[in-house]
């Protein structure tokens, strides 16, 4: 698997890697693995997650917008994939992205009553 380091990211991406750490302090992008030393590295999903998170940036999201977003697109993914298998439906009610998770269930024509409010 190919990886780079906190530094090589940085470099590359534009932003430090005190920028890095925070985004993993909050949340919105993890390293793929710490090493043993404590040296964060990134593979190549994480580097498209960050790519989303500074396009998100770049058009003026708060990082909580972003976070919001990332994990709405996030669960879009699992409610397909879901879907894909003979899911037929989800009580969508606890999540603050319901609107989305509800277009996905209609979409696949899994919508069920309980995903309604």
């Amino acid at each position: 698997m190919t990886e780079w380091s906190i530094h090589e990211v940085a470099q590359r991406s534009g932003v430090t890697t005190r920028t890095l750490r925070h985004y993993d302090a909050i949340g919105i992008l993890s390293p793929t693995r710490t090493g043993a030393n404590g040296y964060r590295y990134y593979g190549p999903e994480a580097l498209v997650r960050l790519q989303r998170i500074l396009l998100l940036r770049d058009l003026g999201l708060a990082l909580s917008d972003i976070a919001e977003v990332l994990d709405a697109r996030q669960l879009t993914l699992k409610l397909l994939a879901n879907a894909s298998y003979g899911f037929t439906g989800a009580d969508t009610s606890h999540l603050c992205c319901k609107p989305l998770a509800e277009a996905c269930l209609r979409f696949g024509n899994y919508w069920t009553r309980t995903a309604s409010e």
